[in-house]
């Protein structure tokens, strides 16, 4: 059916945003993807920034430049860190240094770019302000 066919042209479009997005991270020193690589949902790219002193301090200065991201799923207000992580393996400081991003049909590659630069640049400010 034609339904299905957009849906997955869709899917197919906003994976490969996010794969893009993970090509530009791969070998950032301090930036870990969490979750498999291959099975995962092609709109979440869920990322830890182990410089990263304050995650809820990044989430607002990305905010600030046009870029939404939380730290963690939004029914977790009260926890301090992801418990996703944690419970993928992750230590404490990784699960605590978490940025997760929700993709769109609509998020375009330059976005993706913006979004990939914009992770490079704070964890090199926060390695720069140890």
């Amino acid at each position: 059916m034609r339904a299905d066919r957009d849906k997955e042209a869709r899917s197919r479009a906003v994976a490969q945003r996010r794969d893009d997005i993970i090509r530009l991270l791969d070998g950032v020193e301090g930036v870990i993807v969490n979750g498999s690589l291959k099975d995962r949902l092609p709109n979440n790219l869920n990322v830890s920034v182990l410089p990263l002193r304050d995650a809820e301090l990044a989430v607002l200065e990305l905010d600030a430049r046009g870029i939404a991201c939380s730290t963690k799923s939004s029914c977790l207000s009260g926890e301090e860190e992801s418990y996703v992580v944690k419970a993928l393996g992750g230590d404490p400081r990784r699960a605590q240094t978490t940025l997760r991003f929700s993709l769109s049909p609509r998020t375009t590659s330059r976005e993706a770019h913006v979004i990939a630069s914009e992770i490079i640049r704070l964890t090199t400010l926060q390695r720069l302000c140890r």
